[in-house]
């Protein structure tokens, strides 16, 4: 990062579990200062989360690649795997990660308009958020859920730079002084349960009493609206026999107070995500595969169910030769064949039941330099305007629609 955070901050790493695809994620002033957060990142995942790293997989850059961290990985007992030099692809999740947090950030800040110094605060809100909402790779489960072995509260979630007034406690006030604080929300709390709130973009606190004006982006408003929409400050009865709730609920009648379309949003409430399930006619077409599914041939072949595997790779190897996907050439000069691997995988039924084995022979194209073995890359993957159309004529004709799989499907 170029632009240094609210709190002088100008990088940031993420330390993602490969499993549950949950993610942590520090702040540094320099890149030199990854070997305290990753010493620190060990000690929480072994003392609160009471589990052990076994390989930590980075790029090659020197932050990750010196004496210090090495020290730190063999006092853990842990093995570090790098990608090839120039080779990112390689560390494919968490550069994938690593954009999805950027992009989502930067989008963030830019639909309210908040300032670059903001960064910060953005991608701690997205990876909150990713954490509790985001996709695992495990059907049904967050990466909160594998991770910690509950179910998050997704309650508390708000709209990121949403306008907001934090109750101003009577210790910190004087007669005078109004009773609440206009601000910003920024962001959440690990450690405690409350929310960050950046006031006149130059603050950022905590705070548990806050009052939430989630509206649109555009407001019109009139002089009047303008006036009667500003928290004013009342005085305090001499006797002070007010309670703190009865102050909150004098915040709250001011802010009743603004637009009409304010009032209409604050009643507005979206569905609990938890609650949400797929129709029932997709259930029984779901697939899950399991996580102890052999790596190598090796394995495959001396598993008490190995002849299941072997018959996955002799149709997978008919498949081939049947769709004529290859044939024997000879290699240009200087030139090396790419080897290749298998890959597999148990499909599951919904209730648990094994579908079937699948068995993939691949080529380990991830060995290919850029710029000397290829020059670009391409996914073969459907356009959103096909699946815009087709669910635009599905919804015209209210036809059903169905997702199913087809064998070599990309042969």
């Amino acid at each position: 990062m170029e632009e240094k955070s609210l709190g002088g901050k100008r990088y940031f790493v993420i330390f993602k579990d490969d499993y549950s695809k949950y993610t942590y994620v520090y702040f540094m002033n320099q890149k030199s200062e990854v070997k305290d957060k990753l010493e620190l990142f060990l000690n929480m995942v072994k003392n609160q989360i009471n589990n052990s790293v076994i390989t930590l997989r980075s790029d090659c850059g020197l932050e990750y690649k010196n004496a210090e961290v090495k020290a730190i990985l063999d006092k853990f007992g842990i093995k570090h795997e790098t990608s090839v030099p120039y080779t990112p692809q390689q560390n494919g999740k968490s550069e994938r990660s690593m954009r999805t947090i950027v992009e989502a950030a930067k989008t963030m800040l830019y639909s309210k308009n908040l300032p670059k110094n903001l960064w910060a605060e953005a991608v701690n809100t997205v990876v909150y958020v990713l954490n509790r909402t985001g996709n695992s790779g495990h059907e049904g489960k967050t990466p909160y859920e594998l991770w910690y072995d509950k179910t998050p509260n997704i309650n508390h979630l708000k709209i990121f730079g949403s306008e907001v007034y934090v109750h101003v406690p009577k210790e910190k006030r004087r007669k005078w002084d109004k009773k609440g604080r206009k601000g910003i929300f920024v962001g959440y709390s690990e450690e405690t349960k409350g929310y960050r709130i950046c006031f006149n973009g130059r603050e950022v606190s905590l705070s548990r009493d806050v009052i939430f004006k989630e509206a649109t982006e555009i407001e019109i408003k009139t002089e009047e609206e303008e006036t009667t929409s500003e928290m004013v400050a009342e005085s305090e009865e001499n006797n002070s026999g007010y309670e703190e709730n009865v102050e909150r609920e004098e915040i709250i009648e001011e802010l009743n107070q603004s637009t009409d379309q304010t009032q209409e949003l604050s009643k507005m409430k979206l569905r609990d995500r938890q609650n949400i399930e797929k129709p029932v006619r997709y259930r029984a077409e779901t697939y899950y595969s399991k996580s102890d599914d052999p790596v190598t041939y090796e394995e495959a072949i001396s598993q008490d169910n190995s002849e299941n595997w072997i018959e996955a790779m002799d149709e997978e190897m008919s498949s081939l030769n049947k769709n004529e996907t290859w044939k024997l050439v000879n290699l240009p000069t200087n030139k090396k064949a790419l080897n290749n691997g298998w890959v597999y995988r148990t499909k599951l039924k919904k209730n648990g039941e094994i579908e079937r084995f699948k068995a993939r022979l691949v080529i380990k194209g991830y060995a290919q330099v850029y710029g000397i073995d290829f020059q670009e890359t391409f996914s073969p993957v459907v356009k959103y305007d096909s699946i815009r159309v087709i669910l635009a004529i599905a919804a015209a004709r209210k036809l059903k629609l169905r997702l199913f799989d087809i064998e070599t499907a990309f042969l």
